[in-house]
């Protein structure tokens, strides 16, 4: 009898404990709107802005000179070697065009480089390095997600502008060399994942349309970014839209494209979109 009357006050107690326990979970879980101003929150928060350098694509044995002398010299050579490139393209130059544009001997010029590609490969890090650098919307600047993509947007088009026709090399460049090729095609895969990087945030802080596929939105927008700069500014004798006009006309796109609420978008002071 004292058993049964022990096991019943034993279950009792564990239902209690049950109860409360669930109690407690169901007062501690969000409602709705708490867990939306939470995730809006988390998109304003301070983050560092995380960028994926592009794999170096010259392996040149030569070091870096040592002199002031060394330095200029070999500056020298890039110069007159991406002149000679954007005059002549990637298969019509050789090392004699370089060192003709350079008034440098062949022998100054193996001092230096190894090979007309191994000076190619330097120049094209170099393009590479500076694309990404001015493409990548620093912290300091703040604004909206929709802001920082239209100042990536501004960049990318005015860098290819600077120099259409070394663009255009490297295009003809990728079709010959096939260490060019995989180059391009690491370089646009770095810029598709921050695009899709940013798009993944937003959609985490209940900003842009859940449902949409952030990795094919992403590979759309590249694809667009690149194709219009390709055939308006690159082969063009001249472009024919305001560069404004254009980045502004993207930028929406891009905003559609996910369900942004451009109108209603909150200030981002660390966190980049792209």
């Amino acid at each position: 009898m004292a058993t049964a009357k022990k096991s019943s006050t034993a279950k009792r107690t564990s239902a209690a404990t049950t109860k409360a326990a669930a109690a407690k979970k169901t007062a501690a879980a969000p409602k709705p709107a708490k867990k939306a101003a939470a995730a809006k929150k988390r998109a304003a928060a301070p983050r560092p802005v995380r960028v994926t350098p592009v794999r170096k694509l010259s392996d040149s044995s030569q070091a870096e000179p040592g002199t002031k002398r060394g330095r200029a010299t070999r500056e020298r050579l890039l110069a007159a070697a991406l002149v000679v490139f954007e005059r002549k393209g990637f298969l019509e130059t050789n090392v004699s065009d370089i060192c003709k544009e350079a008034g440098a001997a062949h022998g100054t010029f193996y001092i230096y480089f190894k090979s007309k590609e191994d000076v190619w490969y330097v120049l094209v890090d170099r393009s590479a390095t500076k694309r990404q650098a001015v493409t990548t919307a620093p912290a300091e600047i703040g604004g909206t997600a929709y802001e920082r993509f239209a100042y990536t947007l501004q960049n990318y088009f005015h860098d290819i502008l600077e120099h259409p026709a070394w663009t255009r090399t490297q295009e003809q460049a990728a079709t010959i060399d096939d260490k060019t090729r995989i180059h391009r095609l690491e370089i646009r895969r770095v810029f598709r994942n921050r695009i899709l990087h940013g798009i993944e945030r937003l959609q985490d802080a209940g900003l842009a349309d859940p449902g949409a596929h952030a990795e094919i939105v992403a590979e759309a927008i590249v694809s667009m970014l690149h194709n219009f700069a390709y055939m308006n500014i690159v082969l063009a004798d001249k472009p024919k839209y305001d560069i404004d006009e254009v980045v502004e006309t993207m930028a929406m796109i891009w905003a559609r494209s996910i369900g942004l609420d451009v109108e209603h978008l909150p200030a981002r002071q660390r966190d980049a979109a792209v």
